[in-house]
């Protein structure tokens, strides 16, 4: 992602999310909402991690957030994409089997439910009946079996063929149930499964070998939140709200912004001018630049900035952002330090 570095490990697993960006967006849309014009804003597009939206109030959808992507993303396809910018569209418009919270711990998402046998070697998935990809079609087990399985095959030469080494097979054991056997006692199993579910019937007429080369790897059809609207490669990529998002009740109605565009922009220069010229909303600049930006800004901001002195968010990483403005409201939110999860594997 443009504004995100991930460190020394760029995969993302659907889930995980490498950066705050749309969890800031939800409270500065927020605030909008609350005082600023009838813009549509908004909460965000991200799918929070561990509890829903507890507000009385349910913002209104509507407005767009312009971003950057440093480069060309690889694929739209979960289980090939093997580089940060093809993870950024692909959290929103693919959903995993589960979410986790800050301690890491697995939450119901398109699994609904799940348990473990005494010996450890067992674990059955139970899924959410009702979960629709956005081209109508439900997703099953089958859907998530033949995602796994392909994992597994021995034509899948991708980067994700080592997280299922410890699973001996996975089996639609009901419309709704997947059990996996394992080969031994797993504990990282909850992610190394967690990626994006495929629908089987618009890649079973492809070989494995092949994926890459079906339509649906660059012009995805998911469960997540926003939808793939267009893509001009070397140029941009447009979402638009999934309606039908199968969490959004959960979560108060989000996503609330309409429209994500990604610009691809690979100069870190003509991102700050962007930003400058209000092309994009977001910004993680040189921290050269913070001083600038933070006067040129200057009485047309909010300044947030953590102490990290203080460790107020423990062990995470710190990042520097500039959010400029939500659905044309010209206000922005210019910081030294957000916290982001570091991804140990998409």
């Amino acid at each position: 992602m443009g504004h995100t570095k991930l460190g020394g490990n760029k995969e993302m697993r659907i889930g995980r999310k490498a950066t705050l960006l749309l969890s800031l967006l939800v409270a500065a849309s927020m605030t909008l909402a609350a005082c600023g014009p009838k813009q549509g804003a908004g909460t965000g597009a991200e799918k929070p991690q561990d509890k829903p939206a507890t507000s009385t109030k349910k913002p209104a959808v509507g407005g767009e957030v312009n971003l950057a992507l440093d480069k060309e993303p690889d694929s739209f396809n979960p289980i090939l994409y093997s580089t940060a910018f093809g993870a950024e569209i692909i959290q929103h418009v693919y959903d995993g089997l589960f979410t986790f919270n800050d301690k890491w711990e697995p939450q119901p998402h398109i699994a609904e439910s799940w348990k473990v046998s005494d010996d450890k070697l067992t674990f059955t998935i139970k899924i959410k009946e009702g979960v629709k990809f956005s081209d109508g079609a439900e997703l099953t087990a089958e859907d998530v079996v033949f995602t796994l399985a392909t994992l597994k095959d021995k034509d899948y030469t991708g980067p994700r063929a080592s997280s299922m080494r410890d699973v001996e097979s996975v089996e639609a054991t009901g419309k709704y149930e997947v059990t996996l056997k394992l080969k031994k006692p797993f504990a990282p199993i909850f992610t190394n499964i967690n990626y994006g579910i495929l629908q089987k019937k618009l890649f079973e007429s492809t070989s494995i070998k092949d994926m890459d080369k079906n339509p649906v790897s660059m012009n995805p059809i998911g469960t997540g939140p926003y939808t793939l609207k267009e893509y001009v490669r070397g140029q941009y990529v447009i979402l638009e709200r999934n309606p039908n998002w199968f969490a959004s009740e959960k979560y108060g109605g989000a996503p609330f912004i309409q429209t994500i565009r990604y610009k691809v922009i690979p100069d870190s220069q003509t991102q700050l001018a962007a930003m400058q010229n209000g092309e994009i909303d977001w910004l993680n600049p040189e921290p050269t630049d913070v001083a600038m930006l933070e006067k040129d800004f200057a009485g047309k901001v909010d300044f947030v900035a953590q102490n990290v002195k203080t460790n107020d968010f423990g062990d995470q990483v710190f990042k520097p952002y500039v959010i400029r403005s939500i659905n044309g409201v010209p206000t922005a939110i210019i910081g030294q330090a957000f916290p982001y999860t570091p991804i140990a594997n998409p």
